[in-house]
């Protein structure tokens, strides 16, 4: 096809070259994508910054909201287990405990 193109050959050697980890993160001095790279990099971090404190605030938001439901909820279960202790501790509920035991052991028997 006509899109192909020969593009011959070429030769390539080995050369014994040793590289560090600053050589290869170093940016070179007269390359302008490199500060273009890194400013398109600061720009990404400082957006993901905002967008991460936004998300931060509106779950402390809603940890404050579930928080004062827990509170809510703990005051209302104290409040019906002294209820529960006042009627178990009152005379008439005393004096119907033979008629509920009797009351559980029919139930048992037509069960």
């Amino acid at each position: 096809p006509a899109a192909m193109v020969d593009h011959g050959y070429v030769l390539m050697r080995k050369r014994e070259l040793t590289l560090t980890e600053a050589d290869l993160t170093r940016p070179e001095p007269d390359e302008p994508r490199e500060l273009t790279a890194l400013q398109h990099a600061v720009a990404q971090h400082r957006d993901e910054t905002l967008r991460m404190r936004a998300e931060l605030a509106g779950q402390r938001e809603q940890l404050t909201h579930c928080q004062g439901l827990l509170a809510e909820q703990e005051r209302l279960r104290a409040e019906q287990e002294e209820l529960l202790s006042a009627v178990r501790s009152s005379p008439s509920w005393r004096l119907t405990t033979p008629l509920r035991a009797a009351k559980r052991r029919l139930r048992r028997r037509r069960a």
